[in-house]
C-alpha cells in the first residue's frame, strides 16, 4: 500500500503512567522500557502490565515480569602493594536518590588471611544527588593476595552499593632503622616492638646479619634466635644487647620471621666508639729484683681466642701469646 501518516497508539503500563507511540506501516511497535528506582536482591518476581488502545477500536494487554537482582559492584579495583605497609584506596560514593543518604559500611572478606587488617569509618553521608568519598585503609603482614568487599548499605530503605577490591600483597621492605651505639667492649641494650593480630601464639625465628652479606653472621648483636609473640599483643618488646669488640661503624640486618606473620625486616646502624684507657698497673721492685705480676681481662668473643702481647719498654718480658676460653 501507500504511504501515509502512522498511526499513534496509546500505551500505559501498571504503576507507569501513559503514552504514545507511532508504528510506521508493516514495522513493529517499539518494546517498553521500564526502570525500577528501588533495589529488591530478595529473588521475589515483580508483575505488571502494559496496554495498547489501537485506532481501530482494539486493544492489546500484555503481561510483564520483572525480577531485580543484586546490584553490580559500583567499581572493581585491583593494587599491588608491599606487605608490612598500611595503604589507603578512595572509593567515590554516589547518591542515586535526590534527598542525603547515609550509609553504613561493612567488609566482606572474600578470600583474606587471619591477618589481614581492614579499616575504616562505620558511616558515610552523602548529600542528595551528589557523591562522596570513603577511604578504606589496608594492611597485610605477609606475601599474598586478598579479595574483599566493601559494603555501603542504607540502613533504613536496605538498598546498598559494594565495591571489589583485590590487593596483591608483595615481599616486605624494612620495617624501621634502628641506630645503635656503644663503647668498644662496653654492652648496649635495644628493644624492638612487635604486634600480633591472630589469636594464637607465634613462633618467630630470628636473625641478625650483615647487610652487605646475609650469609654472615653479626656476632656483635647478641639475643635470642626464637621469639615467642604472644596472641592480640601489642607492642610486645624482644631485647638485644650490641656488644662491639672494634670501633667503627657496622650496617647489619635483624629479621624476624614466621609463616603466619611473614618476614620483619629492621635496618640497624651500628657506632662503636674507642674505649678509654685501662688503668694504670704499677710496679716497685729493687735493682736485680725481679716481680711478677698477673693481669685479668675478659675475652668478649664468642669462642676460644689466642691473643698476641707487646710490651713497652724494654725490660718486661711476657708470654708472646695467650689463649683464653
Amino acid at each position: 500500500g501507500g504511504g501515509g501518516a502512522a498511526p499513534a497508539m496509546g500505551a500505559a503500563a501498571a504503576g507507569g503512567g501513559g503514552g504514545a507511540t507511532s508504528v510506521l506501516p508493516g514495522q513493529q511497535a517499539s518494546s517498553v522500557i521500564t526502570r525500577k528506582a528501588g533495589m529488591d536482591d530478595s529473588g521475589a518476581r515483580h508483575h505488571g502490565t502494559v496496554f495498547f488502545a489501537l485506532p481501530d477500536g482494539s486493544a492489546l494487554l500484555y503481561n510483564l515480569v520483572g525480577q531485580a537482582t543484586a546490584p553490580r559492584p559500583a567499581a572493581t579495583i585491583a593494587r599491588e602493594i608491599p606487605s608490612k605497609v598500611w595503604y589507603s584506596e578512595s572509593l567515590a560514593v554516589a547518591n542515586w536518590l535526590k534527598k542525603p543518604q547515609r550509609f553504613r559500611v561493612s567488609f566482606n572478606r572474600v578470600k583474606c588471611d587471619s591477618s589481614v587488617l581492614i579499616k575504616g569509618l562505620d558511616y558515610v553521608d552523602v548529600a542528595g544527588g551528589g557523591s562522596g568519598e570513603y577511604k578504606v585503609s589496608f594492611f597485610a603482614y605477609k606475601e599474598a593476595v586478598s579479595q574483599f568487599e566493601v559494603v555501603l548499605r542504607n540502613e533504613e530503605s536496605g538498598e546498598y552499593v559494594c565495591y571489589e577490591l583485590t590487593m596483591r600483597s608483595t615481599a616486605p621492605g624494612t620495617v624501621d632503622s634502628i641506630n645503635v651505639s656503644s663503647v668498644v667492649r662496653k654492652a648496649s641494650t635495644f628493644a624492638v616492638r612487635l604486634d600480633n593480630p591472630l589469636a594464637s601464639t607465634v613462633n618467630l625465628s630470628v636473625s641478625c646479619t650483615l647487610a652487605d652479606n646475609s650469609k654472615v653472621t653479626c656476632a656483635e648483636v647478641q639475643g635470642p634466635t626464637t621469639f615467642k609473640l604472644p596472641s592480640r599483643a601489642n607492642g610486645c618488646e624482644c631485647s638485644f644487647e650490641y656488644l662491639p669488640l672494634r670501633a667503627g661503624p657496622v650496617a647489619a640486618r635483624l629479621t624476624f620471621s614466621s609463616y603466619e606473620l611473614g618476614a620483619f625486616h629492621y635496618d640497624l646502624q651500628l657506632t662503636a666508639r674507642p674505649c678509654d684507657p685501662l688503668p694504670q698497673e704499677s710496679f716497685k721492685a729493687h735493682l736485680g729484683e725481679a716481680v711478677t705480676r698477673k693481669f685479668r681481662f675478659i675475652n668478649y668473643c664468642p669462642a676460644r681466642s689466642e691473643y698476641t702481647l707487646s710490651l713497652q719498654p724494654p725490660g718486661f718480658t711476657a708470654a708472646a701469646t695467650t689463649t683464653t676460653t
